[in-house]
């Protein structure tokens, strides 16, 4: 009997298959965050935070988010930094505008 030792398997696709589920990840966060900002900032005069959103996503629409290597992930990174920049500015909005209304309302129901 000859036993054959284990196969080690290097998968090529790994690293597109992390890639790719990050990005999944990334961009239903970006979803949600842009049905929030629609129920909370529905006043047309609230549009910064809106439109810091969609300036941010911008951002990661010229990144080549295939590019696996050690140059495309460092890009990735970069970029996932400075849309999270962006949106901390939106996010700050929309706390205000919650804190002014629930400071505002005169019920619970309100």
């Amino acid at each position: 009997n000859y036993e054959r030792p284990p196969l080690k398997i290097n998968c090529e696709h790994s690293n597109l298959q992390e890639r790719i589920v990050d990005l999944q990840k990334f961009r239903k966060q970006h979803m949600k965050l842009q049905e929030v900002i629609e129920k909370v900032l529905a006043e047309g005069k609230e549009m910064s935070a809106k439109a810091e959103v969609v300036a941010a996503y911008r951002l990661v629409e010229n990144v080549d988010v295939l590019d696996v290597s050690r140059r495309g992930q460092q890009e990735w990174e970069a970029t996932k930094k400075r849309y999270d920049e962006r949106i901390d500015h939106a996010e700050s909005e929309i706390t205000a505008r919650l804190r002014d209304r629930l400071g505002a309302a005169k019920t619970a129901t309100e």
